[in-house]
């Protein structure tokens, strides 16, 4: 996995739905500080988080981590 193609993505939903990072902490049911991290590239997700984005934004998680469908 590559950060870098993990946090523009998640930079990316959240452009796309208009989401600061304490909305879509909310969104996710996960801490704003952890959402932070991950839109500055600091921290990998927890499989838990990888799946819970990709359920609530309904997209795979080949795409959030590797920004492509295998």
């Amino acid at each position: 996995m590559d950060l870098d193609v993990f946090k523009n993505n998640v930079l990316y939903l959240m452009k796309k739905y208009n989401l600061s990072t304490t909305q879509f902490a909310k969104r996710i049911n996960m801490s704003q500080p952890c959402v932070a991290k991950w839109s500055n590239g600091l921290i990998y997700p927890s499989v838990f988080a990888i799946c819970v984005i990709c359920r609530e934004f309904n997209v795979s998680a080949d795409w959030l981590l590797f920004g492509e469908e295998k």
